[in-house]
């Protein structure tokens, strides 16, 4: 495919060539037809001069021709014709110059008004004539006789074009030459134009060349941008930002995962090490291999989570929408956190509304919905409060989970959903890796819901789960 520059090179020459040639061609045609009016109207007015030298009186014609005053028509080089003659073809006068020859006359019926054509001259010289015919006018010796006696006459004037078309040759010769120099000016104008048009798209070329993984920070200028550029490099500015965060959550997930995995492989490591210099103690090696595979468990747990995600984000996990109960779906939930709950003292209150059947995938939704508990319960500090409330909206329906919460600060909130994401950077603990937000707000997305983060007041932390009206399908159960 051929390059922008390449494209409006060819298109700009070829339409600009050929509006050269048309204005060319006009002019040329202008200025052939100015100087063939110009040679017409000298053979018109010459016949008409002729005209008042042809008279008629005492029933005869005369012709008074002053060869001084016409010296044209006597020279031996390059001369002019005329020829006077009735409409039976007897001739009045000719010129000298026509020797035995004739001037031929136009096909139809003559008139005052001036006939012009083409012919053949004596010696076969080509040439061009004006042909009139006029009633000659009355001498002045005798009285004016009667009107059927006088009879018109046509004259004729020639000449031969020899010189004129010579001077059309080098007119062409001239256009032809003007036209060439012509398309080569417009050939590198316009080669100049547009590769200085083009300048700043090869500048921003450039800029975007010369940003890769280790500078995505660079933001391209919007001074001496073009306008038609503006916009463009506005949306490369929002896609280097989108990379720029892209590459960050990808080096925090790798870091993150080293940082998971580091831990439980140094476990096993240190269990293992100690069961190798017992081997005949059976206790302890039975303590080793509860504790391997706890450990295992909880790797496997984070790889799945993080398939679970990666087959989320890259849209492989197909949703299965049907209705689901959310009455049956929370009271499982419910009473899954319950222990967890007595344990440490947590006051938990549910204030829930009549519960509508909804539309949703119920994998999803429940992972959505455990992981919010479960959250809610593991964070909250011991004899603290969790509340869940249920309740309909102009928009829809929202749950929303609220607990004791006094480490979350403002600046936290936009972290929340990044994968293995903790508050603690040292990652002490070993019951949660940081994915069940980041997978939770993952099939929010494709389960077509809404989950956010906030701090309503000092010490509560709320996740707030919005359901669309248009996923709700049937009347509510009371719960």
């Amino acid at each position: 495919m051929k390059s922008i520059r390449q494209q409006l090179t060819g298109l700009l020459i070829l339409s600009l060539g050929l509006l050269c040639i048309a204005v060319g061609l006009t002019g040329r045609q202008a200025i052939r037809n100015i100087i063939l009016q110009e040679f017409d109207y000298s053979l018109i007015t010459k016949a008409h001069d002729l005209s008042t030298l042809t008279e008629w009186e005492h029933n005869e014609y005369s012709f008074e021709f002053v060869e001084k005053r016409m010296p044209e028509f006597e020279r031996v080089n390059n001369p002019e014709y005329y020829q006077i003659s009735l409409e039976t073809g007897d001739l009045i006068g000719r010129s000298r110059s026509l020797g035995a020859g004739q001037l031929s006359l136009p096909a139809g019926t003559l008139s005052e008004k001036p006939e012009l054509y083409h012919l053949i001259l004596p010696g076969g010289v080509p040439g061009r004539a004006a042909a009139i015919t006029v009633m000659p006018q009355w001498g002045e010796k005798y009285p004016e006789p009667q009107q059927h006696h006088r009879k018109p006459v046509t004259i004729i004037i020639a000449r031969d074009t020899l010189h004129l078309n010579e001077l059309f040759r080098k007119i062409d010769l001239g256009f032809i030459a003007g036209l060439l120099g012509l398309f080569l000016v417009v050939i590198l104008s316009v080669t100049w134009i547009v590769r200085r048009g083009l300048r700043p798209l090869n500048t921003l070329a450039q800029q975007v060349v010369a940003i890769d993984s280790e500078n995505l920070n660079t933001r391209l200028p919007l001074t001496s941008v073009p306008d038609e550029l503006i916009r463009i490099v506005e949306q490369l500015n929002h896609l280097l930002a989108r990379i720029e965060s892209a590459f960050q959550r990808e080096r925090h997930l790798t870091a993150g995962m080293a940082h998971e995995l580091y831990t439980p492989i140094a476990e096993l490591r240190s269990i293992t090490e100690v069961a190798l210099k017992w081997p005949d103690d059976q206790e302890s090696t039975a303590g080793v291999i509860s504790s391997a595979r706890d450990i295992a468990l909880q790797m496997q747990h984070m790889v799945d989570v993080l398939l679970s995600l990666s087959r989320y984000e890259s849209g492989v996990q197909r949703v299965d929408f049907r209705p689901v109960d959310l009455n049956d779906l929370l009271n499982e939930l419910r009473q899954s956190i319950e222990p967890s709950a007595q344990n440490k003292q947590l006051q938990v209150r549910y204030e829930l509304s009549p519960i509508p059947l909804i539309i949703a995938d119920r994998i999803m939704l429940q992972t959505v919905l455990s992981n919010l508990l479960n959250n809610a319960v593991e964070y909250t500090p011991s004899q603290g409060e969790v509340s869940c409330s249920l309740t309909s909206t102009a928009c829809g329906w929202e749950l929303r989970l609220t607990n004791t919460n006094p480490a979350l600060v403002p600046e936290d909130l936009p972290h929340l959903f990044e994968p293995l994401w903790r508050k603690d950077a040292s990652r002490t603990g070993s019951a949660h890796c940081g994915l069940g937000l980041a997978l939770s707000n993952r099939c929010c997305a494709l389960l077509g819901f809404q989950l956010e983060a906030s701090l309503p007041q000092q010490n509560l932390f709320r996740m707030t789960l919005t359901i669309p009206a248009q996923k709700i399908i049937a009347s509510p159960v009371e719960f």
